[in-house]
Protein backbone atom coordinates (compact mmCIF):
# COMPACT_ATOMS: atom_id res chain seq x y z
CA UNK A 1 0.00 0.00 0.00
CA UNK A 2 1.45 3.58 -1.28
CA UNK A 3 2.25 5.56 1.88
CA UNK A 4 -0.63 8.34 2.06
CA UNK A 5 0.42 12.22 2.04
CA UNK A 6 -1.32 14.69 2.84
CA UNK A 7 -0.34 18.54 0.98
CA UNK A 8 -1.47 21.24 2.91
CA UNK A 9 -1.73 24.94 1.62
CA UNK A 10 -4.08 27.62 1.06
CA UNK A 11 -2.80 28.23 -3.14
CA UNK A 12 -5.34 25.47 -4.50
CA UNK A 13 -3.07 25.22 -8.32
CA UNK A 14 -0.25 24.22 -5.85
CA UNK A 15 -2.25 21.83 -3.93
CA UNK A 16 -3.36 20.06 -7.54
CA UNK A 17 0.17 20.22 -9.10
CA UNK A 18 1.85 18.86 -6.01
CA UNK A 19 -0.43 16.05 -5.57
CA UNK A 20 -0.14 15.49 -9.06
CA UNK A 21 3.43 15.34 -8.89
CA UNK A 22 3.42 12.88 -5.50
CA UNK A 23 0.60 10.74 -7.14
CA UNK A 24 2.73 10.00 -10.09
CA UNK A 25 5.26 9.06 -8.14
CA UNK A 26 3.65 6.08 -6.16
CA UNK A 27 2.44 8.27 -3.45
CA UNK A 28 -1.41 8.08 -2.10
CA UNK A 29 -1.59 11.47 -1.90
CA UNK A 30 -4.31 14.17 -1.03
CA UNK A 31 -5.13 18.03 -0.36
CA UNK A 32 -6.31 20.60 1.95
CA UNK A 33 -6.64 24.40 1.85
CA UNK A 34 -5.66 24.82 5.09
CA UNK A 35 -4.76 23.70 8.92
CA UNK A 36 -7.80 23.28 9.88
CA UNK A 37 -9.18 21.31 6.97
CA UNK A 38 -5.82 19.23 7.03
CA UNK A 39 -7.02 17.88 10.40
CA UNK A 40 -10.47 17.26 9.66
CA UNK A 41 -8.84 15.15 7.14
CA UNK A 42 -6.39 13.82 9.33
CA UNK A 43 -9.59 12.46 11.59
CA UNK A 44 -10.86 10.79 8.98
CA UNK A 45 -7.72 9.10 7.32
CA UNK A 46 -4.51 8.94 9.10
CA UNK A 47 -1.44 9.98 6.42
CA UNK A 48 2.38 8.91 7.00
CA UNK A 49 3.23 12.52 6.41
CA UNK A 50 1.83 16.08 5.93
CA UNK A 51 3.21 18.56 3.40
CA UNK A 52 2.35 22.13 5.12
CA UNK A 53 2.71 25.24 3.55
CA UNK A 54 3.60 27.52 6.91
CA UNK A 55 1.62 31.09 6.34
CA UNK A 56 -2.52 29.66 6.05
CA UNK A 57 -5.36 31.47 7.04
CA UNK A 58 -7.49 29.54 9.99
CA UNK A 59 -4.51 27.79 11.21
CA UNK A 60 -1.23 28.04 9.78
CA UNK A 61 1.65 25.41 9.37
CA UNK A 62 3.57 25.82 12.69
CA UNK A 63 -0.15 25.65 14.57
CA UNK A 64 -0.59 22.29 12.23
CA UNK A 65 2.60 20.93 12.90
CA UNK A 66 2.58 20.89 16.74
CA UNK A 67 -0.82 19.50 16.96
CA UNK A 68 0.00 16.52 14.54
CA UNK A 69 3.41 16.39 16.79
CA UNK A 70 0.95 15.15 19.64
CA UNK A 71 -0.52 12.21 17.24
CA UNK A 72 2.90 11.46 15.75
CA UNK A 73 2.57 12.15 12.17
CA UNK A 74 5.77 14.05 10.99
CA UNK A 75 5.36 17.18 8.96
CA UNK A 76 7.45 18.63 6.10
CA UNK A 77 6.86 23.08 6.24
CA UNK A 78 7.56 24.65 3.24
CA UNK A 79 7.49 28.19 2.77
CA UNK A 80 8.89 31.52 0.69
CA UNK A 81 9.68 33.18 4.51
CA UNK A 82 12.24 32.39 7.01
CA UNK A 83 12.90 28.99 8.08
CA UNK A 84 10.69 28.85 11.49
CA UNK A 85 13.90 28.16 13.32
CA UNK A 86 11.95 27.47 16.67
CA UNK A 87 10.52 23.92 15.05
CA UNK A 88 13.69 21.64 15.26
CA UNK A 89 11.57 18.55 14.64
CA UNK A 90 10.51 19.07 11.23
CA UNK A 91 11.78 19.19 7.51
CA UNK A 92 11.89 22.06 5.76
CA UNK A 93 11.56 22.86 1.84
CA UNK A 94 12.15 26.78 0.54
CA UNK A 95 9.72 27.59 -1.62
CA UNK A 96 10.64 27.69 -4.49
CA UNK A 97 12.05 24.20 -4.21
CA UNK A 98 13.51 21.69 -7.00
CA UNK A 99 10.86 19.37 -7.99
CA UNK A 100 13.47 16.25 -7.56
CA UNK A 101 14.22 17.87 -3.91
CA UNK A 102 10.36 17.41 -3.04
CA UNK A 103 10.36 13.98 -3.94
CA UNK A 104 13.90 13.54 -1.87
CA UNK A 105 12.78 15.04 1.23
CA UNK A 106 9.44 12.72 1.25
CA UNK A 107 11.67 10.17 0.51
CA UNK A 108 13.83 10.76 3.22
CA UNK A 109 10.99 11.71 5.59
CA UNK A 110 9.19 8.44 5.12
CA UNK A 111 12.53 6.27 5.62
CA UNK A 112 13.01 8.02 8.54
CA UNK A 113 9.66 6.21 10.01
CA UNK A 114 10.90 2.91 8.86
CA UNK A 115 11.52 0.21 11.26
CA UNK A 116 15.25 -0.11 11.47
CA UNK A 117 17.19 -3.20 10.81
CA UNK A 118 19.76 -4.23 13.55
CA UNK A 119 22.65 -3.87 11.70
CA UNK A 120 24.92 -6.68 10.28
CA UNK A 121 27.96 -7.66 12.88
CA UNK A 122 31.33 -6.92 11.78
CA UNK A 123 33.05 -9.94 10.33
CA UNK A 124 37.25 -10.05 10.83
CA UNK A 125 38.00 -6.77 9.50
CA UNK A 126 35.43 -6.25 6.68
CA UNK A 127 32.03 -5.37 8.11
CA UNK A 128 28.89 -5.85 5.75
CA UNK A 129 27.51 -3.04 4.33
CA UNK A 130 24.66 -1.27 6.66
CA UNK A 131 20.93 -1.81 5.86
CA UNK A 132 20.60 2.17 6.30
CA UNK A 133 23.52 3.41 4.35
CA UNK A 134 21.91 5.60 2.09
CA UNK A 135 22.01 8.97 1.04
CA UNK A 136 22.94 11.61 3.48
CA UNK A 137 19.78 13.53 4.98
CA UNK A 138 17.66 11.02 5.89
CA UNK A 139 17.39 12.04 10.13
CA UNK A 140 15.69 14.84 10.95
CA UNK A 141 18.57 17.30 11.20
CA UNK A 142 20.21 16.48 8.46
CA UNK A 143 16.88 16.60 6.45
CA UNK A 144 16.48 19.84 7.04
CA UNK A 145 19.80 21.34 6.35
CA UNK A 146 19.62 19.09 2.95
CA UNK A 147 16.16 20.93 2.10
CA UNK A 148 17.84 24.26 2.64
CA UNK A 149 19.55 24.01 -0.27
CA UNK A 150 19.48 25.90 -3.11
CA UNK A 151 17.01 24.50 -6.02
CA UNK A 152 17.95 23.93 -9.64
CA UNK A 153 16.92 26.28 -11.93
CA UNK A 154 14.94 24.29 -14.68
CA UNK A 155 12.58 22.49 -11.80
CA UNK A 156 12.33 25.84 -9.95
CA UNK A 157 11.72 27.44 -13.36
CA UNK A 158 8.95 24.77 -14.01
CA UNK A 159 7.38 25.41 -10.06
CA UNK A 160 7.51 28.75 -10.37
CA UNK A 161 5.16 29.17 -13.55
CA UNK A 162 2.82 26.06 -12.39
CA UNK A 163 1.93 27.93 -9.25
CA UNK A 164 1.13 31.11 -10.22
Amino acid sequence: MAPRVLVVDDEPALVDILVEILTDAGYDASGAGDGLAALAMVERERPALVLSDVQMPRLDGIGLAARLRQRSIPVVLMSAVRWPHQMTDVAFLAKPFDLDELLVTVDAALAALAPQEPQPKSVGRHAAPAASDGPQGSGPAELSRAARRPPSDAPAAYYRAASR
